[in-house]
């Protein structure tokens, strides 16, 4: 396995779709339909990189990472969205998000982004998990 990522969208089609060209390069793949789950996931499993559309029913993508990145800092993020105005909302983000890209998406080119983001990393599996900092800096019961 190569490291691991989420992918968050609500629409299933969508979802199911991205997840079957990750996973054909040996990834680790979790998914999410809304932020519930997302966070759920993110607070169980280590995760690389997530993969998100930006709006949703309940919240959009913005927040929903404000909130992941609460859990661990260092998730590199990539939006996804139907919508070109998004773009300028996210250019006013305060976190920094690797790439934007408009659906639909070409396979080849998310791919490229993906392993673009990996090798920045010497070994994935040694990405940062700060929820494990965490842990390890409460005092003992």
């Amino acid at each position: 396995m190569q490291g691991s990522i989420l992918i968050v969208d609500d629409d299933v089609d969508v979802l199911t779709s991205i997840k079957t060209i990750i996973e054909s390069e040996d990834y680790t793949v979790y998914t999410a339909i809304n932020a519930t789950q997302a966070r759920a996931i993110i607070l169980e499993k280590p995760v690389h990189l997530v993969i998100t559309d930006y709006i949703f029913g309940e919240i959009n993508g913005d927040q929903l990472i404000r909130d992941l990145k609460e859990i661990d800092e260092n998730i590199s993020i990539i939006f996804l969205s139907g919508w070109p105005q998004v773009i300028k909302a996210i250019e006013t983000l305060e976190f920094e998000v690797y790439r934007v890209f408009l659906k639909p998406i070409d396979p080849e080119i998310l791919l490229s982004a993906i392993k673009s983001i990996f090798t920045e990393y010497e070994d994935p599996y040694q990405h940062l998990d700060t929820r494990q900092i965490a842990s390890e800096l409460l005092p003992f019961n």
